[in-house]
C-alpha cells in the first residue's frame, strides 16, 4: 500500500477504518504505520499527512535507486579489473602470441641473486629469458 492510496480514499469519503480495511497498510514500513497512527490520535488532518508522507516513500526510494546505480558503476569496474589479466594472458595463449614464455623462471639463480649481486626483487629472471629482449654488447639487469 502507498500513503497515496489511503490519502485518496479518504479524500474521496470512505470512512476511515473502511479505507484502512481497504488499503492493507501492512506493507508499509513501520515508521509510517507509526506516524499514521500518531497523526490519527492526535487529531491532525489525515489527507495532507499522507501526502506528504508519499512524498517522503518517493524520496527515499529514489535515494536508494541512486545509491544502488552509483555502486553498481565500482562494481563493475572491479570485477572488470580483477578479470582483465586472466583473460587476456588466455587470450594471448590462444592466438599463438605465448605469453607464458615470460614465466621462465629457474630456481637455481636464487642463491646467485640472493647473495647481493641482483636488485631485490622477489623473482629473479634468469639471463636466457632476458637475451630476447637485451642484444649481446650490453649487459643484462637482473630484474
Amino acid at each position: 500500500m502507498r500513503p497515496a492510496m489511503l490519502a485518496g480514499l479518504l479524500s474521496a469519503g470512505v470512512p476511515f477504518p473502511k479505507a484502512i480495511e481497504l488499503a492493507d497498510p501492512k506493507d508499509l514500513p513501520d515508521k509510517f504505520r507509526d506516524f499514521i497512527v500518531l497523526a490519527f490520535e492526535l487529531g491532525a488532518p489525515l489527507v495532507p499527512t499522507l501526502s506528504q508522507l508519499e512524498v517522503q516513500l518517493r524520496h527515499e526510494e529514489r535515494t536508494s535507486q541512486e545509491i544502488d546505480q552509483a555502486q553498481a558503476v565500482p562494481q563493475a569496474t572491479r570485477t572488470l579489473l580483477i578479470w582483465l589479466p586472466v583473460v587476456s594472458f588466455v587470450l594471448a595463449q590462444i592466438m599463438g602470441l605465448e605469453p607464458s614464455v615470460g614465466f621462465c623462471i629457474r630456481w637455481e639463480h636464487w642463491p646467485h641473486c640472493s647473495q647481493g649481486h641482483c636488485c631485490s626483487q622477489a623473482i629473479k629472471f634468469p639471463a636466457e629469458c632476458l637475451k630476447v629482449f637485451w642484444p649481446q654488447n650490453q649487459t643484462q639487469p637482473c630484474l
